[in-house]
């Protein structure tokens, strides 16, 4: 991927990132008694969201001489992104339509959900700082 098609997509991508981020946090916020792990995810989403906004401002930095090498390892956790917050919009529709009548069960099932994207955004998280570092070594 050329570094333009590559700076485009990070930047779709945060466009994507923030709107769902967004839309989850007022869904949690208008929660009277959010549970605790939708918290936590919420804080995972807003730090992928921040490293996300990072490296994009690294990629539209002019004297950014390691861009190609960069991107080579970023392509597929972009990609990863984009399928997280699919899966957080989703989240976000089950959370949202349960609000009125709460439902054992169907939390049960949100909260599993919940707590394995939470693991899933900071291993994403990890490996892009990773990945961002290496190269810049």
């Amino acid at each position: 991927m050329d570094p333009i098609s590559f700076t485009a997509s990070l930047i779709t991508i945060i466009g994507v990132s923030i709107t769902s981020a967004k839309k989850f946090a007022d869904v949690v916020h208008n929660l009277k008694t959010a549970p605790e792990e939708l918290h936590k995810l919420l804080s995972e989403v807003n730090d992928l969201n921040h490293v996300l906004s990072e490296l994009r401002n690294s990629c539209q930095d002019p004297s950014a001489q390691q861009l190609p090498t960069v991107q080579s390892g970023l392509g597929a956790l972009v990609d990863k992104a984009r399928t997280l917050h699919g899966d957080l919009e989703q989240l976000t529709k089950n959370v949202k339509s349960n609000t009125k009548l709460p439902n054992r069960l169907a939390w049960l099932k949100m909260k599993r959900k919940a707590t394995s994207l939470r693991d899933e955004f900071y291993v994403l998280k990890i490996h892009l700082l990773t990945t961002i570092s290496a190269k810049n070594l």
